[in-house]
């Protein structure tokens, strides 16, 4: 527990630095859990927690690339229910929303604790743009269909 302790501040840090080869590095380690939840940040992936950095494109999709050859479950929950893609549209990241779309095992039909869908944040938070990729996904017509707790 402590080695991933340390693992996350490090990486925490690393974020907050911009220090990308490092963290290209780490995440591509066998070692390393790729799908580790920082108890933290809400139990938050590491995927999910990028969404919130400003880093240029170029350094968000080799970091993006490091995590998804590793076959991460794009699915997991954090404590409030959402996904990587629930963050992705709550940020308003396009690069990372997109290249989630076109990763296989995403679910767009995941709604979270409160009723909201990666929809539900996109409305909210995206362009038409956005909004056009989550609808044209093969699962994105079900969630015009979803309505959060608030009936939205």
């Amino acid at each position: 527990m402590v080695e991933n302790d340390q693992v996350q501040q490090q990486l925490r840090e690393a974020l907050t630095n911009g220090d990308v080869d490092y963290i290209v590095d780490v995440l591509s380690t066998e070692d390393f859990d790729i799908d580790l939840r920082d108890v933290t940040h809400d139990l938050q992936t590491f995927l999910m927690k990028i969404c919130y950095c400003n880093l240029e494109t170029s350094s968000v999709f080799a970091i993006m690339d490091a995590i998804l050859k590793r076959g991460p479950d794009v699915n997991i929950q954090d404590s409030w229910g959402r996904t990587a893609l629930m963050h992705a549209c709550i940020a308003n990241k396009p690069p990372i929303i997109e290249t989630l779309l076109e990763y296989d095992d995403v679910n767009v039909a995941v709604i979270d604790f409160e009723g909201n869908s990666a929809l539900s944040f996109a409305v909210q938070n995206c362009d038409t743009y956005t909004l056009e990729d989550l609808l044209i996904h093969k699962d994105g017509r079900a969630l015009l269909n979803v309505h959060n707790a608030k009936g939205t």
